[in-house]
């Protein structure tokens, strides 16, 4: 973002991927943003999908509502379709440090 900005104050031409890329990174911190409280295993899908997807630019941020919506939608789907790594990620905190690696990269990979 400071390089785009830095460049925009300089003159220079912002490359659209570059500006496609920020505004991913937006929606994606958005993803964060959450209303309620939200134990580990769902942060950690949450955080992996907001590694792997790209989210479109858009003229503005989606709404909490459609925020929140993605969020259950995400859950829901990767536990009915993944039982055994949501099953592992309930238990993430109990996992060695490589082990949690490997699982978060196998959740990366589900996704």
């Amino acid at each position: 973002r400071e390089r785009i900005e830095t460049g925009e104050q300089l003159g220079l031409h912002t490359e659209p991927q570059d500006q496609e890329e920020l505004a991913s990174g937006r929606i994606a911190r958005a993803l964060l943003a959450h209303s309620r409280a939200q134990p580990l295993p769902e942060l950690a899908l949450i955080c992996c999908a907001m590694l792997v997807y790209y989210f479109p630019r858009q003229s503005r941020l989606p709404s909490r509502t459609a925020i929140a919506n993605f969020q259950d939608e995400l859950l829901a789907t990767f536990s009915q379709h993944h039982p055994r790594l949501w099953e592992a990620l309930c238990a993430l905190e109990e996992l060695p440090d490589e082990e949690a690696a490997r699982l978060l990269r196998a959740v990366g990979e589900a996704l």
